[in-house]
């Protein structure tokens, strides 16, 4: 069952015990499926490592200070809570592991902090988890997956936690409030861990689609339950004949529905254009194997585009063709502002917060600020235009 590049063996984990509560049959359904990527879990996994090894090879600036702040929020956080206990260990990025004594299933997860302290009441755990989005996440005392570690951290110290404080590190997000494990907690945490995983692992195990569980699961082309949630906003049955006729009274129909039937077609529509996203990319890739295969389509080349990238240069022709005409030539030139701070940090040397202050100073007076129409989000989901 294990493979050299998961580092979870291809069994479940912590940061997917809420998805996985929710849908018994996600885990099994995604085994052996790649993992999905994007722009925001590659930056979490570059501040995740820099906060780990302090490599900052390949970060942004804005990466480095986030780095910075929640390097200070966890020292200010450990030294408030060991005083006046033993310290005993640190664990950074360490992933544990525990096995079911009754399925013999396996299960792990990777604090990004763990310090182990004695006190006078026995072993305690601080974990803090890190968070780079600017939405916060759940709260630490609803978190599963902060359980899922405190559960975690106690069979690695072979079930002596008398307590343990987790807490979440998120700067864009403002101040949680820690929460503290007792023991009847742990047991009860270390219980509802044990039955979600046996679930998982269970081949019989239904998939259940929803909002949350489907939005990563890298099953969901797959999934008749995750086609069906989100074609039923889809007009039935769904031919072209059929969706035409729904486009065409479409402005007849929508305002006769009611408030809470459209927030249940909202909540479908992101998981639907990202469903039919991954259409278009299984379509594309069968019709560069084979032109033919979809009958009606074809994969036409893509459309070149050229962008000015040598400024000087640029600059050296102009002023000989049409020289004393500088104003003319700056009003057509645009600034790319992730340029100018990379220049900024070239010539001053300056990093993280000192290289913030002082791009924001260099800008100040110097930009023109326009305001896009409203944007239609979730409360709480995360704005990519921020």
């Amino acid at each position: 069952m294990s493979t050299t590049t998961d580092p979870r063996e291809g069994w479940t984990s912590a940061s997917n015990a809420l998805p996985d509560s929710l849908c018994p049959g996600r885990h099994l359904a995604q085994r052996g499926l790649p993992e999905e990527t994007n722009e925001d879990a590659d930056a979490g996994t570059r501040i995740h490592t820099a906060l780990a090894t302090d490599k900052i090879d390949g970060m942004s600036d804005d990466e480095q200070e986030m780095v910075e702040r929640m390097r200070d929020e966890c020292i200010t956080l450990a030294s408030a809570w060991v005083a006046g206990k033993k310290f005993l260990e640190v664990l950074v990025e360490e992933r544990l592991w525990l096995t079911d004594p009754q399925s013999r299933v396996r299960h792990s997860g990777q604090p990004d902090y763990l310090l182990l302290a004695g006190s006078s009441a026995g072993l305690e755990a601080l974990i803090v988890d890190y968070k780079a989005g600017r939405i916060a996440v759940e709260d630490p005392a609803e978190n599963a997956q902060l359980r899922d570690l405190v559960v975690l951290a106690d069979a690695r110290v072979g079930g002596e936690l008398v307590r343990a404080t987790v807490q979440i590190i998120q700067p864009f997000a403002g101040k949680f409030t820690p929460t503290v494990y007792g023991p009847d907690d742990i047991s009860r945490a270390a219980d509802e861990l044990l039955n979600r995983i046996r679930r998982s692992n269970d081949p019989n195990s239904p998939r259940v689609a929803g909002e949350a569980q489907c939005r990563f699961c890298r099953a969901k082309l797959h999934c008749d339950a995750f086609t069906s949630m989100v074609g039923a906003i889809l007009p039935q049955p769904l031919t072209v004949e059929r969706a035409r006729e729904a486009i065409e009274v479409s402005s007849t129909v929508l305002p006769q529905i009611d408030n809470l039937k459209l927030v249940k077609i909202l909540d479908l529509v992101s998981l639907a254009e990202k469903w039919l996203g991954l259409i278009k990319t299984e379509a594309r890739s069968r019709l560069r194997d084979n032109p033919q295969a979809l009958p009606g389509w074809e994969l036409r080349p893509g459309v070149e585009r050229s962008a000015v990238t040598e400024v000087r240069q640029l600059w050296q022709k102009w002023s000989v063709g049409w020289p004393n005409t500088t104003e003319q030539f700056l009003a057509a030139v645009k600034v790319s502002k992730t340029d100018l701070k990379q220049a900024l940090r070239e010539v001053s040397g300056l990093k993280g917060r000192a290289l913030t202050e002082a791009f924001e100073s260099l800008l100040a007076g110097c930009t023109t600020t326009t305001v896009t129409s409203p944007r239609l989000l979730r409360v709480g989901e995360e704005d990519e235009a921020s």
